[in-house]
């Protein structure tokens, strides 16, 4: 049934050249089109964009009515190729992003491997600033003739010889969903791709630091593994700087604040407290908590359904694969909407070439074998 919806001036804004705006003036009752995809994340961004500038009818819904916060993360040389491809390259690089010229990291070794850019054929990283990445890729798709709709809570979804939504903005008609929500999985939760094979269940414990004499200029990634798990780092596009410890949930202390703690596992790294005493960083007083389950689903695609990047399988926050793995899963989905291509062989692929890498990594680093954390690592490695 049709249900008169909220006008777009009540609960329709988009994000554009950094300011939410008025979207339109109009009441929305029911719309349709070719494809309707959920999430604007960079699965979702991407995702639209590709299949606008294919010429489909696209309609992206976006449960968020405000860009919020999110916690950026380091998008490798490589990429470059894909924001290319997308024809996104240059507005990505008049975003404000922050040059990333390496990776300095302590793993296997106490003693620093500092793996430089300045040689890369794709030229150097770049530091995300997440809510603008995601902002530019919706305002192209938009260019593109992408219909963007902000605060679209799904409330029910019906599939027939269509797909049929009811949001909290109306209702969409379309012949293929993609689900671009990430780890909320809407289609998943509906039973359509079949168990979730976990891989491990981390626990992240971030803190994002603003350093005193704004000295810091540093924008290369630190990694270093810990007896209880592995510290990485980073400066922000913003001047601040993030340090996450990533580790097992049964392994959170009881006896201490998670601040404190988090502070202890820092100083006993090699290189980031050098780094934090150059610049006059305080102390960690206040840890934020985020899970970081890495995994995936057994089926990625059905019946004019496609589970795009995180909805479908979430790799370790090691592997830094996080928007990359999204835009090149995306691009397989087009594929498969506008070629019949196989979107399932194309994951399977995709998993299994990071499960190859998740192995190298965890066997580089072999110095507290008795360790939980790492102990479960090299089984899952080794089985």
């Amino acid at each position: 049934m049709t249900h008169k919806a909220p006008s777009f001036a009540e609960r329709n804004l988009f994000f554009s050249d950094r300011v939410w705006s008025w979207f339109h003036l109009v009441e929305l009752r029911l719309v349709s089109a070719n494809v309707l995809v959920l999430g604007g994340g960079p699965a979702g961004g991407a995702s639209a964009l590709e299949l606008a500038q294919a010429g489909c009818d696209v309609v992206l819904l976006e449960r968020q009515t405000t860009p919020g916060w999110k916690v950026g993360e380091t998008l490798p040389p490589e990429a470059r190729v894909h924001l290319q491809r997308l024809k996104h390259w240059e507005r990505f690089q008049n975003s404000g992003h922050l040059p990333c010229y390496g990776i300095v990291s302590c793993w296997g070794s106490s003693i620093p491997v500092e793996r430089d850019f300045l040689m890369n054929p794709y030229g150097h990283g770049w530091q995300l600033d997440r809510a603008k990445f995601e902002g530019t890729l919706l305002q192209a798709a938009r260019d593109a003739g992408c219909q963007v709709f902000y605060g679209a809570e799904v409330q029910a979804i019906h599939q027939s010889h269509e797909w049929h939504l009811e949001t909290s903005v109306g209702e969409f008609r379309g012949s293929w969903l993609l689900d671009c929500t990430g780890s909320k999985g809407i289609l998943a939760k509906k039973g359509l791709a079949g168990s979730f094979e976990p891989l491990q269940d981390y626990i992240s414990l971030y803190c994002v630091l603003s350093s005193a004499t704004r000295t810091d200029r540093d924008a290369r990634t630190y990694v270093e593994s810990h007896p209880m798990g592995w510290v990485y780092s980073a400066l922000m596009p913003s001047g601040l700087r993030i340090i996450a410890f990533l580790t097992d949930r049964d392994l959170l202390p009881r006896s201490i604040s998670t601040a404190e703690w988090l502070q202890q596992i820092i100083e006993e790294c090699s290189q980031i407290p050098r780094l934090l005493q150059d610049h006059a960083y305080p102390q960690i007083e206040k840890v934020h908590q985020i899970s970081a389950v890495s995994g995936r689903y057994q089926n990625f695609a059905g019946s004019h359904w496609i589970l795009v990047g995180d909805a479908g399988m979430r790799f370790d926050p090691l592997s830094g694969w996080g928007s990359t793995k999204a835009i090149v899963s995306a691009a397989a989905a087009v594929q498969m909407v506008l070629k019949g291509s196989n979107y399932q062989a194309n994951c399977e692929k995709l998993w299994n070439s990071y499960l190859r890498q998740y192995r190298d990594y965890y066997l580089a680093e072999l110095r507290w074998p008795d360790s939980p954390f790492w102990y479960r690592r090299h089984q899952i490695v080794l089985t």
